[in-house]
């Protein structure tokens, strides 16, 4: 619903919902907090976020990876995208 609702550009409502799913242990609600935090400019907070949703999800969650990834590369620290990125790749 949260996610729907940011998509829809309803985030003063959407975006509550999400962080109380991610709160709730939600690794998607997570990982759309974050898109979305990306996606409004706020790349700080999506790195916070993907970088906890890659933390606590149980194999370590892909679509988190590669944004922290790709925020790494927007940052010019390919190291940095590059560890993000091995584990992805296997």
């Amino acid at each position: 619903m949260g996610a729907a609702l940011c998509q829809a550009g309803r985030h003063a409502e959407g975006i509550p919902l999400l962080e109380r799913a991610w709160a709730a242990g939600d690794v998607d609600a997570g990982f759309n907090l974050g898109t979305f935090a990306n996606l409004q400019g706020n790349s700080d907070r999506a790195e916070d976020v993907w970088r906890k949703v890659a933390d606590t999800a149980a194999r370590g969650s892909a679509d988190a990876m590669l944004g922290l990834a790709r925020l790494a590369l927007e940052r010019g620290d390919r190291q940095e995208a590059a560890r993000w990125i091995e584990p992805v790749l296997g």
